[in-house]
Protein backbone atom coordinates (compact mmCIF):
# COMPACT_ATOMS: atom_id res chain seq x y z
CA UNK A 1 0.00 0.00 0.00
CA UNK A 2 1.16 3.38 -0.79
CA UNK A 3 0.95 6.56 0.58
CA UNK A 4 -2.14 8.23 -1.87
CA UNK A 5 -4.83 9.88 0.26
CA UNK A 6 -7.87 10.27 -1.34
CA UNK A 7 -11.04 13.09 -0.94
CA UNK A 8 -14.34 11.48 -1.56
CA UNK A 9 -16.90 14.37 -2.01
CA UNK A 10 -16.63 17.41 -4.68
CA UNK A 11 -18.43 20.23 -2.72
CA UNK A 12 -16.82 20.98 0.76
CA UNK A 13 -14.64 17.60 0.20
CA UNK A 14 -12.95 20.06 -2.89
CA UNK A 15 -12.62 22.64 -0.44
CA UNK A 16 -11.07 20.53 2.08
CA UNK A 17 -8.69 18.88 -1.12
CA UNK A 18 -7.18 22.94 -1.90
CA UNK A 19 -6.82 23.11 1.93
CA UNK A 20 -4.75 19.98 2.07
CA UNK A 21 -2.94 21.34 -1.41
CA UNK A 22 -1.68 24.05 0.94
CA UNK A 23 0.78 22.26 2.72
CA UNK A 24 0.44 18.42 1.31
CA UNK A 25 2.58 17.11 -1.58
CA UNK A 26 1.93 13.73 -1.62
CA UNK A 27 -0.42 11.69 -3.96
CA UNK A 28 -3.89 13.29 -3.61
CA UNK A 29 -6.62 11.29 -5.58
CA UNK A 30 -10.41 12.72 -5.93
CA UNK A 31 -13.54 11.10 -6.09
CA UNK A 32 -16.85 11.93 -7.02
CA UNK A 33 -19.93 11.20 -9.43
CA UNK A 34 -19.98 13.59 -11.75
CA UNK A 35 -18.52 12.02 -14.83
CA UNK A 36 -17.81 15.92 -16.30
CA UNK A 37 -17.11 17.72 -13.17
CA UNK A 38 -15.15 15.63 -10.61
CA UNK A 39 -12.39 15.08 -13.53
CA UNK A 40 -11.96 19.05 -14.07
CA UNK A 41 -11.90 19.26 -10.39
CA UNK A 42 -8.76 16.73 -10.24
CA UNK A 43 -6.59 18.23 -12.66
CA UNK A 44 -7.35 22.26 -10.85
CA UNK A 45 -6.27 20.04 -7.81
CA UNK A 46 -2.99 18.63 -9.74
CA UNK A 47 -4.13 14.93 -8.47
CA UNK A 48 -2.79 11.98 -9.31
CA UNK A 49 -6.52 10.56 -10.32
CA UNK A 50 -9.64 10.86 -9.65
CA UNK A 51 -12.48 8.13 -8.85
CA UNK A 52 -16.38 7.95 -10.11
CA UNK A 53 -17.17 5.88 -7.31
CA UNK A 54 -16.27 5.48 -3.66
CA UNK A 55 -15.92 1.58 -3.90
CA UNK A 56 -13.30 1.76 -6.23
CA UNK A 57 -11.25 4.44 -3.84
CA UNK A 58 -11.65 2.38 -0.82
CA UNK A 59 -10.75 -0.61 -2.48
CA UNK A 60 -7.65 0.82 -4.87
CA UNK A 61 -4.06 -0.08 -3.14
CA UNK A 62 -2.69 3.48 -3.99
CA UNK A 63 -4.59 4.99 -1.39
CA UNK A 64 -3.91 4.67 2.51
CA UNK A 65 -6.14 7.44 3.60
CA UNK A 66 -9.67 8.63 2.91
CA UNK A 67 -11.37 12.10 3.89
CA UNK A 68 -15.24 11.52 3.43
CA UNK A 69 -17.37 14.82 2.70
CA UNK A 70 -20.34 12.95 2.17
CA UNK A 71 -23.96 12.97 3.06
CA UNK A 72 -24.33 12.06 6.66
CA UNK A 73 -26.15 8.77 5.66
CA UNK A 74 -23.15 7.68 4.15
CA UNK A 75 -20.44 8.20 6.68
CA UNK A 76 -20.79 4.74 8.51
CA UNK A 77 -20.97 2.57 4.97
CA UNK A 78 -18.03 4.57 3.37
CA UNK A 79 -16.11 4.75 6.56
CA UNK A 80 -16.69 0.86 7.31
CA UNK A 81 -15.68 0.14 3.87
CA UNK A 82 -12.27 1.94 3.77
CA UNK A 83 -11.96 0.48 7.47
CA UNK A 84 -11.89 -2.99 6.37
CA UNK A 85 -9.38 -2.21 3.70
CA UNK A 86 -7.54 -1.06 6.50
CA UNK A 87 -7.12 2.46 5.62
CA UNK A 88 -6.80 5.35 8.06
CA UNK A 89 -10.62 7.60 7.50
CA UNK A 90 -11.53 11.33 8.00
CA UNK A 91 -15.19 12.24 8.11
CA UNK A 92 -16.85 15.45 7.89
CA UNK A 93 -18.99 16.07 11.02
CA UNK A 94 -21.37 14.93 12.66
CA UNK A 95 -19.50 11.96 12.28
CA UNK A 96 -23.19 9.77 11.65
CA UNK A 97 -26.49 10.72 11.66
CA UNK A 98 -27.14 8.72 14.68
CA UNK A 99 -25.18 7.61 17.56
CA UNK A 100 -25.44 3.46 16.40
CA UNK A 101 -23.89 4.35 13.50
CA UNK A 102 -20.92 6.59 15.46
CA UNK A 103 -20.62 3.82 17.50
CA UNK A 104 -20.50 0.77 14.58
CA UNK A 105 -17.57 3.04 13.19
CA UNK A 106 -15.82 3.61 15.99
CA UNK A 107 -15.82 0.17 17.10
CA UNK A 108 -14.78 -0.86 13.79
CA UNK A 109 -11.36 1.51 13.75
CA UNK A 110 -10.55 -0.34 16.78
CA UNK A 111 -10.83 -3.21 16.15
CA UNK A 112 -8.65 -2.84 12.64
CA UNK A 113 -5.84 -0.88 14.27
CA UNK A 114 -6.50 2.24 12.52
CA UNK A 115 -7.03 6.31 12.83
CA UNK A 116 -11.11 7.69 12.61
CA UNK A 117 -11.03 11.16 12.82
CA UNK A 118 -13.83 13.50 12.69
CA UNK A 119 -13.66 17.03 10.69
CA UNK A 120 -14.91 19.24 13.60
CA UNK A 121 -12.34 22.32 13.35
CA UNK A 122 -13.89 24.02 16.46
CA UNK A 123 -11.11 22.35 18.97
CA UNK A 124 -8.62 24.20 16.10
CA UNK A 125 -10.10 27.57 16.12
CA UNK A 126 -7.15 30.04 17.38
CA UNK A 127 -10.09 32.26 18.54
CA UNK A 128 -12.11 29.81 20.44
CA UNK A 129 -8.07 28.51 21.85
CA UNK A 130 -7.64 32.32 22.77
CA UNK A 131 -11.24 32.52 24.65
CA UNK A 132 -10.25 29.61 27.08
CA UNK A 133 -6.80 31.54 27.79
CA UNK A 134 -8.62 34.12 28.39
CA UNK A 135 -11.36 32.56 30.87
CA UNK A 136 -9.31 33.08 33.83
CA UNK A 137 -9.45 36.90 32.91
CA UNK A 138 -13.56 37.70 33.10
CA UNK A 139 -13.53 35.48 36.37
CA UNK A 140 -16.47 32.55 37.16
CA UNK A 141 -20.20 32.03 36.75
CA UNK A 142 -20.34 32.12 33.03
CA UNK A 143 -22.54 31.66 30.60
CA UNK A 144 -22.37 31.26 26.70
CA UNK A 145 -24.68 32.63 24.51
CA UNK A 146 -24.38 31.09 20.58
CA UNK A 147 -25.65 32.51 17.44
CA UNK A 148 -25.41 31.70 13.34
CA UNK A 149 -27.80 32.98 11.66
CA UNK A 150 -27.94 33.16 7.55
CA UNK A 151 -29.95 32.65 4.86
CA UNK A 152 -29.39 29.05 3.44
CA UNK A 153 -31.43 27.40 0.67
CA UNK A 154 -30.59 23.66 1.52
CA UNK A 155 -30.87 21.12 -1.49
CA UNK A 156 -31.22 17.42 -2.00
CA UNK A 157 -30.13 15.39 0.32
CA UNK A 158 -29.51 18.11 3.20
CA UNK A 159 -33.80 18.54 2.91
CA UNK A 160 -34.22 14.84 3.94
CA UNK A 161 -34.09 14.22 7.71
CA UNK A 162 -33.25 10.45 6.90
CA UNK A 163 -30.19 10.99 5.30
CA UNK A 164 -29.09 14.65 7.13
CA UNK A 165 -30.52 13.01 10.65
CA UNK A 166 -32.05 16.41 11.23
CA UNK A 167 -32.07 19.73 9.97
CA UNK A 168 -29.70 22.74 10.76
CA UNK A 169 -28.76 21.57 14.03
CA UNK A 170 -27.10 18.77 13.17
CA UNK A 171 -25.10 20.50 10.21
CA UNK A 172 -24.15 23.19 12.15
CA UNK A 173 -25.17 23.32 15.25
CA UNK A 174 -23.15 20.45 16.11
CA UNK A 175 -20.07 22.77 16.05
CA UNK A 176 -21.94 25.26 18.58
CA UNK A 177 -22.01 22.70 20.82
CA UNK A 178 -18.54 21.34 20.77
CA UNK A 179 -17.80 24.96 21.23
CA UNK A 180 -19.98 24.40 25.08
CA UNK A 181 -18.38 21.80 25.86
CA UNK A 182 -15.03 23.42 24.99
CA UNK A 183 -15.65 26.46 26.91
CA UNK A 184 -17.83 25.99 29.86
CA UNK A 185 -17.07 21.75 30.29
CA UNK A 186 -19.97 18.65 29.58
CA UNK A 187 -23.74 19.89 29.90
CA UNK A 188 -25.90 17.62 32.24
CA UNK A 189 -29.31 18.98 31.27
CA UNK A 190 -30.63 19.72 27.78
CA UNK A 191 -33.81 21.60 26.31
CA UNK A 192 -34.73 22.72 22.90
CA UNK A 193 -37.51 24.31 20.63
CA UNK A 194 -38.06 25.45 17.26
CA UNK A 195 -39.89 28.32 15.83
CA UNK A 196 -42.29 28.01 13.10
CA UNK A 197 -40.90 26.36 9.41
CA UNK A 198 -39.53 29.32 7.10
CA UNK A 199 -38.19 26.86 4.75
CA UNK A 200 -40.88 24.45 3.20
CA UNK A 201 -38.47 22.65 0.90
CA UNK A 202 -37.05 21.27 3.63
CA UNK A 203 -38.43 18.41 6.18
CA UNK A 204 -35.63 19.12 8.81
CA UNK A 205 -35.68 21.98 10.96
CA UNK A 206 -34.60 25.67 9.48
CA UNK A 207 -33.96 26.65 13.29
CA UNK A 208 -33.35 25.79 16.37
CA UNK A 209 -32.80 27.42 19.91
CA UNK A 210 -31.17 25.24 22.74
CA UNK A 211 -30.10 25.84 26.51
CA UNK A 212 -27.48 23.75 28.08
CA UNK A 213 -26.78 23.45 31.68
CA UNK A 214 -23.81 22.45 33.29
CA UNK A 215 -22.21 22.67 37.08
CA UNK A 216 -22.22 26.51 37.53
CA UNK A 217 -23.17 27.62 34.50
CA UNK A 218 -26.12 27.33 31.19
CA UNK A 219 -25.48 28.25 28.03
CA UNK A 220 -28.18 29.28 24.03
CA UNK A 221 -27.43 28.05 20.78
CA UNK A 222 -29.57 29.72 18.30
CA UNK A 223 -28.51 28.73 14.52
CA UNK A 224 -31.21 29.77 11.51
CA UNK A 225 -30.96 29.64 7.92
CA UNK A 226 -34.24 31.47 7.69
CA UNK A 227 -32.52 34.97 7.04
CA UNK A 228 -29.46 37.25 7.12
CA UNK A 229 -29.03 39.66 9.99
CA UNK A 230 -25.69 41.33 9.49
CA UNK A 231 -22.82 41.78 11.51
CA UNK A 232 -22.98 39.71 14.95
CA UNK A 233 -20.94 37.72 17.56
CA UNK A 234 -20.80 34.12 17.23
CA UNK A 235 -20.34 33.53 20.67
CA UNK A 236 -20.75 35.52 23.80
CA UNK A 237 -19.12 34.59 26.54
CA UNK A 238 -20.36 36.60 30.48
CA UNK A 239 -18.97 36.30 33.62
CA UNK A 240 -18.74 37.77 36.62
CA UNK A 241 -15.85 40.27 35.79
CA UNK A 242 -16.29 40.72 32.04
CA UNK A 243 -16.88 39.01 28.91
CA UNK A 244 -15.60 37.89 25.13
CA UNK A 245 -17.12 38.79 22.11
CA UNK A 246 -15.96 36.19 19.28
CA UNK A 247 -17.11 36.92 15.60
CA UNK A 248 -17.27 34.76 12.72
CA UNK A 249 -14.81 35.18 10.46
CA UNK A 250 -12.36 34.78 13.52
CA UNK A 251 -9.71 37.00 13.29
CA UNK A 252 -9.47 38.45 16.35
CA UNK A 253 -11.68 38.38 19.84
CA UNK A 254 -12.79 41.02 21.63
CA UNK A 255 -11.88 41.53 25.86
CA UNK A 256 -14.19 43.39 28.47
CA UNK A 257 -13.09 43.71 32.01
CA UNK A 258 -15.22 44.93 35.07
CA UNK A 259 -12.21 45.68 36.87
CA UNK A 260 -10.73 49.52 36.05
CA UNK A 261 -7.67 49.55 33.93
CA UNK A 262 -5.49 52.60 33.16
CA UNK A 263 -7.81 53.72 30.28
CA UNK A 264 -10.58 54.07 32.76
CA UNK A 265 -8.47 55.97 35.71
CA UNK A 266 -7.51 57.89 32.97
CA UNK A 267 -10.86 58.87 32.01
CA UNK A 268 -11.44 59.78 35.69
CA UNK A 269 -9.83 63.07 35.29
CA UNK A 270 -11.37 63.87 31.52
CA UNK A 271 -13.58 67.10 31.22
CA UNK A 272 -16.46 67.60 30.68
CA UNK A 273 -18.58 64.97 32.06
CA UNK A 274 -20.15 64.14 28.74
CA UNK A 275 -17.22 63.51 27.14
CA UNK A 276 -15.88 61.29 30.56
CA UNK A 277 -19.38 59.27 29.81
CA UNK A 278 -18.79 58.56 26.20
CA UNK A 279 -15.19 57.46 26.89
CA UNK A 280 -16.24 55.19 29.60
CA UNK A 281 -18.67 52.91 27.55
CA UNK A 282 -17.87 49.46 26.92
CA UNK A 283 -16.39 49.98 23.13
CA UNK A 284 -14.29 52.23 24.69
CA UNK A 285 -12.88 50.30 26.79
CA UNK A 286 -12.48 46.91 24.79
CA UNK A 287 -9.33 45.30 24.44
CA UNK A 288 -9.15 43.75 20.82
CA UNK A 289 -7.01 40.56 20.76
CA UNK A 290 -6.11 39.77 17.31
CA UNK A 291 -5.37 36.36 15.85
CA UNK A 292 -3.08 35.57 12.54
CA UNK A 293 -2.64 32.44 10.03
CA UNK A 294 -5.54 30.30 9.90
CA UNK A 295 -8.50 31.42 11.49
CA UNK A 296 -11.05 28.23 11.05
CA UNK A 297 -8.52 25.81 11.69
CA UNK A 298 -9.17 23.55 9.06
CA UNK A 299 -5.43 22.85 8.06
CA UNK A 300 -4.91 22.40 11.78
CA UNK A 301 -7.49 19.76 12.18
CA UNK A 302 -5.69 18.05 8.65
CA UNK A 303 -2.38 18.15 9.83
CA UNK A 304 -3.26 16.44 12.82
CA UNK A 305 -5.08 13.56 11.35
CA UNK A 306 -2.40 13.11 8.63
CA UNK A 307 -0.19 13.02 11.65
CA UNK A 308 -2.26 10.20 13.38
CA UNK A 309 -2.21 8.46 10.29
CA UNK A 310 1.70 8.53 9.63
CA UNK A 311 2.19 6.64 13.56
CA UNK A 312 -0.41 4.03 12.04
CA UNK A 313 -1.89 2.91 15.57
CA UNK A 314 -5.52 3.14 16.17
CA UNK A 315 -6.75 6.52 17.19
CA UNK A 316 -10.42 7.00 17.92
CA UNK A 317 -10.15 10.08 20.04
CA UNK A 318 -11.65 12.28 17.99
CA UNK A 319 -14.54 9.99 16.85
CA UNK A 320 -15.24 10.04 20.67
CA UNK A 321 -15.56 13.36 21.46
CA UNK A 322 -17.93 13.87 18.37
CA UNK A 323 -20.14 11.00 18.98
CA UNK A 324 -20.72 12.76 22.72
CA UNK A 325 -21.43 16.12 20.71
CA UNK A 326 -24.12 13.78 18.38
CA UNK A 327 -25.49 12.60 21.63
CA UNK A 328 -25.77 15.92 23.14
CA UNK A 329 -27.81 17.09 19.56
CA UNK A 330 -29.96 13.91 19.32
CA UNK A 331 -31.21 14.77 22.89
CA UNK A 332 -32.34 18.23 21.94
CA UNK A 333 -34.08 16.82 19.36
CA UNK A 334 -35.81 14.46 22.03
CA UNK A 335 -36.36 17.65 23.75
CA UNK A 336 -38.32 19.51 20.70
CA UNK A 337 -40.30 15.95 20.40
CA UNK A 338 -41.55 16.04 23.80
CA UNK A 339 -41.20 19.74 25.35
CA UNK A 340 -39.44 18.87 28.04
CA UNK A 341 -35.55 18.52 29.00
CA UNK A 342 -33.46 15.64 28.90
CA UNK A 343 -30.95 15.10 31.40
CA UNK A 344 -27.48 13.88 29.64
CA UNK A 345 -25.22 11.53 31.11
CA UNK A 346 -21.42 11.69 32.10
CA UNK A 347 -19.29 10.89 28.40
CA UNK A 348 -17.03 8.74 28.55
CA UNK A 349 -14.01 10.81 27.81
CA UNK A 350 -13.11 14.06 28.51
CA UNK A 351 -13.33 16.78 25.88
CA UNK A 352 -10.42 17.50 23.44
Amino acid sequence: MTSGLCVCGTRWGFFLATELRKFYSGPLYLCGRDAGRTPALARRLKAAGFFLEWQSAVSDPRIRTILLALPHHLHRPVAEAAIAQGKHVFVEKPIAHNREDADAMIRAARQAGVVLAVGENVPFRPDIRLATSLLAEIGAGREVHTMAVNRTRPAGWRTQPNEMGGGVLIDFGVHHVRAVRILLGEPHRVYATAAPQTLTEMEGEDNATVLLEGTGWHASIHVSWAADIGRHPEFLVIADGGSLKLWPHGRYVDLYTNRPGWRSRLVSHIKPWRLQQALRSPEAQRQRRTISGDPFGYQAELREFLQAAARGTADTTSAEQARRDLEVVQAAYQSMASGKPVDLRPPAAPVS
